[in-house]
C-alpha cells in the first residue's frame, strides 16, 4: 500500500550535526565509527543507531556526528527534550574515549589539510568518489556542521507555494543562525565562514550549487529538468559513480528539492550552541515560509516575480554582517513590512518575529535570546575579544561545549 505523502507544513524532519573533540584539548577526534559500534552493543562498523525518536548516523568525515528525527514529526514541541534525552546517551558513549562534543558551525582551530579523515565503512566509495572530485580536506567540507530543516509538499501545488516562499527566506536564514566566525584561530571576517567556504566548495561542478539562492523554478517538471538534470551531465563528466547520478541530495543549493522524501530541505542554517537554540531557529524558519505562503503581505506572483540578483546579494551580505545585512528595495514588503521601519535583516526578523512567531512557546525564549543578543557567531566574537588570542578562543569554544552539555544558551 503507497503511503499518502505528507502535505503542506503536516511536519517536520530536524537534523543537526555536531563535532566529536577531545574532552582536554577540545582538537577533533576522527572516531565517529568507533562512537557508533559502541553504541550499538556489537563489535561491527555501523552507520546508523536508533535512539526512540532520534537517529544517529554518520557523515562524510570521521569526527562529526548527525542527530536526526527518526521519523517525520507533526510538531517542534517537545523535540528539544527529545534531541537532550539523546545526547545524554551520546555522552556517555563519548565518555568512553575522553571525548566529547562541540556545537556551532565550524571547529575554530581545525586544519582539515592534516587533521581530515573521511569515513571509511559503509557507503565510502561515495566520499572517496567525492574526494576525488573535490578535495574534501579543506573547509566548505571537512569543516562545516549545520542543521537542515526539512518541510514537506504532497504535490505540484504545494511544491509551487512552499518553493516560492522558501526561496526569498533562505537570504535571511544567516542572520538569525550564524555561528562560525572562526577558523584556524582566527577572525574568520564573516560571520558565517561556514557558507562562506560551502560556496566555493563544488566549483568544479558549478550547476551542483548554482548561487545557493534556489532559481526562480516552481514547477516539478522543469526542477528535475534545469536543476537536477544539469548536476548529472556535469558529474559525468567527472566520471562520478553511477549510483550519484540521481541522488537529490546532491544538489548543494541552499534549499534543495528532495523528491525521495516528497520535501523540500533548507541547507543554509549553522549549528547552534544547543537543540533549542537550533529548533527555535527552524521555527522561526518556518514561521516566515508561512507568512508568505499565507499571502499577507504579498501575493504569490508577486513572489515568484522577484528578482534572484537582490536575493543572492542579501544572502552573501548575511553571511558576512549577519543581521545588519541591509535589506534590498521592495523585499520587506513581500513579508507585509517595509523597509523604513525594517532596513536590516535583523531589524526585519525582530518586527516579523516578535510579532507574529507561531512555533512552541518553549522555543520563544531562546528564539529571544537570539533576537536580543545577536547570533551564536555575534556572541562569540563578544566573548573572543578583539585580539583572537588562542587561549581566548579556547576558552570561550569551551564554554560552548558546555552549553551544549548543559542545555544553556551561550552568553557572551
Amino acid at each position: 500500500m503507497t503511503k499518502k505523502p505528507l502535505g503542506l507544513f503536516e511536519a517536520w524532519g530536524i537534523e543537526i550535526e555536531y563535532m566529536i573533540v577531545d574532552r582536554t584539548s577540545l582538537d577533533v577526534r576522527s572516531i565517529s565509527d568507533a562512537v557508533l559500534r559502541d553504541a550499538s552493543g556489537g563489535s561491527e562498523w555501523v552507520a546508523d543507531i536508533a535512539d526512540g525518536t532520534i537517529d544517529w548516523s554518520n557523515e562524510l568525515v570521521s569526527h562529526v556526528i548527525e542527530l536526526k528525527c527518526a521519523q517525520p514529526v507533526g510538531t517542534l514541541e517537545g523535540l528539544a527534550g527529545e534531541f537532550e534525552r539523546s545526547l545524554k546517551r551520546l555522552y556517555k558513549v563519548l565518555d568512553g574515549h575522553d571525548a566529547t562534543l562541540m556545537p556551532g558551525a565550524m571547529h575554530p582551530w581545525m586544519v582539515p589539510a592534516t587533521e581530515t579523515r573521511l569515513w571509511s565503512h559503509e557507503s565510502s566509495e561515495i566520499y572517496r568518489a567525492y574526494d576525488s572530485m573535490f578535495d574534501c580536506k579543506r573547509h566548505g567540507w571537512a569543516n562545516l556542521q549545520s542543521m537542515h530543516i526539512n518541510l514537506p509538499f504532497a504535490n505540484q501545488s504545494e511544491f509551487e507555494q512552499l518553493m516560492t516562499a522558501i526561496r526569498l527566506v533562505v537570504p535571511l536564514v544567516p542572520a538569525l543562525a550564524a555561528s562560525s566566525p572562526v577558523y584556524e584561530n582566527g577572525n574568520g571576517k564573516h560571520l558565517d565562514s561556514r557558507l562562506f567556504f560551502y560556496r566555493g566548495n563544488s566549483v568544479k561542478v558549478p550547476a551542483m550549487a548554482g548561487e545557493i539562492i534556489p532559481e526562480a523554478i516552481f514547477d516539478m517538471q522543469e526542477y528535475r529538468s534545469a536543476v537536477l538534470a544539469p548536476i548529472s551531465a556535469q558529474l559525468r563528466q567527472h566520471n562520478a559513480p553511477k549510483e550519484l547520478l540521481t541522488r537529490d541530495w546532491l544538489n548543494a543549493r541552499g534549499a534543495i528539492a528532495r523528491f525521495d522524501r516528497m520535501a523540500i530541505e533548507i541547507r543554509v542554517a549553522d549549528s547552534q550552541e544547543n537543540p533549542r537554540a537550533d529548533l527555535a531557529v527552524a521555527a522561526a524558519v518556518g514561521t516566515l515560509v508561512r507568512m508568505l505562503v499565507a499571502e499577507n503581505g504579498s501575493s504569490i506572483r508577486e513572489q515568484q516575480r522577484y528578482a534572484s540578483a537582490p536575493l543572492i546579494g542579501l544572502f552573501e551580505s548575511a553571511v558576512c554582517n549577519g543581521p545588519e545585512a541591509p535589506l534590498p528595495p521592495g523585499y520587506a514588503e513581500l513579508f507585509g513590512s517595509d523597509t523604513s521601519r525594517a532596513p536590516t535583516a535583523g531589524a526585519l526578523c525582530q518586527d516579523l518575529l516578535r510579532a507574529r512567531f507561531d512555533g512552541p512557546a518553549e522555543l520563544e525564549q531562546s528564539l529571544e535570546h537570539i533576537l536580543r543578543e545577536g547570533t551564536l557567531a555575534q556572541r562569540l566574537r563578544r566573548a573572543i575579544g578583539p585580539d583572537y588570542a588562542p587561549h581566548d578562543i579556547a576558552a570561550a569554544y569551551r564554554r560552548l561545549c558546555a552549553c551544549l552539555a548543559e542545555g544553556e544558551s551561550f552568553r557572551p
